[in-house]
């Protein structure tokens, strides 16, 4: 039982995130969540205003998650390394947090600071990654997005079932040669 005096956001977006695992984001209510931490369910009001501050500290932990298992393997890593490397890290965070993966896509707040700041490092990681491509700003700014928009378009298909119909090709098959492919684009300037 979290007793009320050990209660803190930390705990709270713990079982916030295993519970959305379990259920989904959008399932996700204050009663639920009490009903989890074994606590009255008005506690939560004493860390939170409402659901949605809690869900923008959801995501604000997930990308520093992504931030700090991605940031060290960058390290000697550029061009293509880098590219295979930020996509396998970024498509198992989302697997392992199934449940609240869309908030990863959630367009981050600036009153959030914490989630502001956590999701402007993960972009300028993204960006660092495709400079060593030696891009123009417009091109790293267009690959930046398209490979963004790619990798998260094959995980939600994925989790939603619509890209197991080829069964003697696998995903994972799929997945490295999605990225190979554009690691190829990023290649051709």
């Amino acid at each position: 039982m979290a007793h009320k005096r050990n209660l803190n956001k930390d705990k709270i977006i713990s079982a916030a995130l295993e519970l959305a695992n379990e259920i989904g984001v959008k399932e996700l209510t204050f009663p639920r969540l009490a009903e989890k931490l074994e606590i009255k369910y008005p506690s939560l009001y004493n860390h939170y205003s409402n659901a949605d501050q809690l869900r923008d500290d959801m995501a604000a932990r997930l990308f520093r998650v992504l931030n700090e298992e991605v940031s060290p393997l960058l390290v000697g890593k550029t061009r293509g390394a880098a590219v295979t490397l930020y996509a396998n890290a970024y498509r198992n965070l989302a697997m392992k947090y199934r449940g609240s993966y869309e908030l990863l896509t959630s367009t981050p707040k600036q009153s959030n600071e914490p989630l502001y700041e956590e999701a402007s490092r993960h972009g300028a990681m993204l960006r660092n990654i495709l400079e060593s491509f030696e891009l123009n700003r417009p091109a790293l700014v267009h690959k930046s997005r398209f490979l963004r928009s790619a990798i998260h378009g094959f995980i939600s298909l994925n989790m939603l079932g619509f890209l197991q119909t080829e069964r003697e090709v696998s995903t994972e098959e799929s997945f490295q040669h999605m990225i190979a492919d554009i690691i190829a684009l990023c290649e051709q300037r």
